[in-house]
């Protein structure tokens, strides 16, 4: 993690040490531009949300103050106008991934109705201010910028007009991503609330409560399921089909498979397998 400075008072903490490519933080910022600076048709690679904590402006021609914060989405030309007078002065946190517009939209950031009410902000500012201006050298700053936007994104779904969604079912949404991002993977329970900023406890919790399973029984039957599909659709031998579901041992795959379903792989496949014509 780095400093960065630049002009119009911009200081920004960068993450550069994340190392899964499928949601991750890249940096915090916070700016105070000068009155009336224009910016205009400019492209972000990422997803930005922004937090207006005072000051005016125009975002996109759309009349911005302390009361909002809104999301750029990526390839999506934004102009910013300053006030003259009173330019807003604005944190932000910037995120990418391949899960990232899902992930997004599932904390109830719609990409493509950017501006929101934020008024709640001002109690993150400590965070924000200690990660971007207090340069600590002893943090995993991967998984700290991370943690903090999972914060933002709790209280932001607790406060948007979605009463069906709350953070159990954030976190739920979160942690079945990425076990479909890595079932293959020799991935444990640990891993996947580590992943998703919670305890293992909490995220035995919630798997029960909103699913009726533990986290590891939803995983091995996710595993199996893929198992299931490979046998119908593929040539694959046994061992490889356990390798790709993430078995290391095709025998204890062979008994999990016929724990489950009451036959072994290979009676399954010989009962299933789907013509390639």
């Amino acid at each position: 993690m780095h400093i960065v400075h630049s002009n119009y008072n911009l200081t920004a903490a960068v993450n550069d040490n994340y190392t899964d490519r499928s949601f991750y933080v890249i940096e915090l910022g916070c700016s105070l531009p000068p009155g009336g600076l224009k910016c205009e048709n400019i492209i972000s690679d990422d997803f930005v949300i922004h937090f207006v904590t005072s000051g005016r402006g125009l975002y996109n021609n759309q009349n911005i103050d302390a009361s909002c914060d809104f999301m750029i989405a990526p390839l999506e030309p934004y102009t910013f106008e300053f006030d003259a007078l009173d330019p807003w002065r604005h944190y932000w946190i910037r995120l990418n991934g391949s899960m990232c517009a899902a992930t997004l939209k599932r904390c109830g950031f719609e990409p493509h109705n950017h501006v929101f009410e934020c008024g709640w902000f001002e109690r993150f500012l400590p965070e924000f201010d200690e990660v971007i201006f207090g340069q600590k050298t002893q943090i995993d700053y991967s998984l700290y910028m991370l943690g903090i936007f999972y914060r933002v994104a709790a209280h932001h779904i607790g406060k948007v007009d979605t009463p069906n969604i709350d953070s159990r079912r954030m976190y739920l949404n979160l942690a079945m991503q990425y076990i479909d991002s890595n079932y293959f993977l020799h991935i444990t329970v640990e891993d996947i609330a580590r992943e998703v900023n919670i305890s293992s406890k909490y995220l035995y919790k919630i798997f029960v409560s909103q699913l009726g399973v533990s986290p590891s029984e939803y995983i091995i039957s996710y595993r199996l399921n893929k198992a299931r599909i490979l046998l119908e659709t593929t040539t694959l031998p046994i061992s490889g089909v356990a390798r790709s579901v993430g078995y290391s041992e095709p025998n204890y795959f062979t008994l999990s498979f016929g724990r489950a379903f009451g036959q072994s792989p290979t009676e399954y496949r010989s009962k299933n397998k789907k013509s390639s014509e």
